[in-house]
């Protein structure tokens, strides 16, 4: 269980998994050196009001800031899939890569993944309703100062407003303590108004 948690400036991955079960919410991972988050192998995973914000530049990243996997690989460097289940709600991933949303799915073994009400920068094309819900793609989200790793929303954030109350019942105050109230952001933080330093 993640509950208000922030993980930053790690040199390679922010959260890494292999067949795990995570339930999560107000979570930002900032700047790391490869994946952001990397759930491979399978699992169950809930994240909602989330913040994924990758601008590491101290070397070059070519993987995305969260990617998929639903196999590990056996001793004969075979894959083998594993059950997958992956849902984001009310969130945000963003970054300096052309794209931070990737997956790698094999059949044979009960996969499935959902975004919904999302801000993600990407390529890809996001208009299959049996993955996607209300994604605003590639609008910058407009943090406040990501050289500061201020990953709060400034004034005229695209993702300010964005939020299903539906989801964020689930998490009614922000990272911060803020109440979402009827009008959700995505991401971790609920914007404020005249606010001032963290």
């Amino acid at each position: 269980i993640l509950d208000n948690v922030i993980i930053k400036n790690m040199d390679g991955m922010g959260i890494f998994t292999r067949n795990y079960n995570i339930t999560a919410q107000n979570v930002v991972v900032g700047d790391c050196g490869a994946y952001s988050m990397a759930l491979t192998g399978g699992g169950n995973y809930q994240f909602i009001q989330s913040t994924f914000a990758n601008y590491w530049s101290y070397s070059v990243r070519n993987n995305p800031a969260v990617f998929l996997s639903n196999f590990m690989t056996d001793s004969g460097n075979q894959k083998v899939p594993n059950a997958m289940h992956f849902n984001l709600g009310n969130s945000i991933i963003y970054g300096y890569n052309s794209d931070e949303f990737g997956t790698k799915m094999i059949s044979g073994a009960d996969s499935a993944y959902f975004l919904d009400h999302c801000l993600i920068k990407t390529t890809l094309g996001m208009n299959d309703a049996n993955y996607f819900n209300q994604i605003l793609k590639n609008k910058d989200p407009l943090f406040k100062n990501i050289n500061k790793q201020d990953f709060r929303l400034d004034t005229l954030s695209p993702a300010i407003g964005k939020g299903d109350p539906n989801i964020s019942v689930n998490a009614p105050n922000d990272i911060l303590g803020n109440p979402r109230g009827t009008s959700p952001d995505l991401g971790a933080y609920q914007f404020v108004p005249g606010q001032g330093k963290k």
